[in-house]
C-alpha cells in the first residue's frame, strides 16, 4: 500500500505552483513580449504570482481561467480589479453567485465592448 505523507503532498504542491508559475510566465512572454521587459526574473515572478494571488482571491483557481485573468491584467493594465479606471470590473469579481467561468467570461465581453467603442 502506497502512503503519502504531508510532506511529500506539500513537495508536490510548491512543485505545481512552481510550474503554474512558469506557464503564466511563458504565456505572458508569449502574448505581451512587449510588456514588463525592464523586469528581471525575479520581479517578473513575483508580478506574476501577485496576479495569480489576485485570481484565486476571488475564487479564479482553474489554470486556464487564471492564464485569461492574466490577460486581462495585461489587457485593461495593472490592477485593473481595484485600479478605479474600470468601475464595471469589481462588481463582476466580487459578485458570490457568479462562477469563475462567467466572470471570465462577463469581463472579456465588457472588455470586446469598451475596445469597439
Amino acid at each position: 500500500m502506497l502512503i503519502i505523507r504531508k510532506e511529500q503532498i506539500e513537495i508536490m504542491s510548491t512543485y505545481q505552483v512552481k510550474r503554474f508559475i512558469k506557464d503564466c510566465i511563458e504565456f505572458k512572454k508569449q502574448f505581451w513580449p512587449e510588456t514588463d521587459i525592464d523586469l528581471s526574473e525575479k520581479e517578473l515572478n513575483e508580478k506574476i504570482r501577485k496576479i495569480v494571488s489576485t485570481a484565486d482571491g476571488y475564487g479564479i483557481k482553474e489554470e486556464e481561467l487564471v492564464l485569461r485573468f492574466l490577460n486581462l491584467e495585461y489587457a485593461l493594465g495593472p490592477d485593473f480589479d481595484s485600479s478605479g479606471q474600470h468601475d464595471w470590473v469589481p462588481g463582476i469579481l466580487a459578485d458570490e453567485n457568479i462562477n469563475s467561468l462567467d466572470k471570465i467570461e462577463q469581463l472579456e465581453e465588457k472588455v470586446e465592448q469598451v475596445l469597439s467603442e
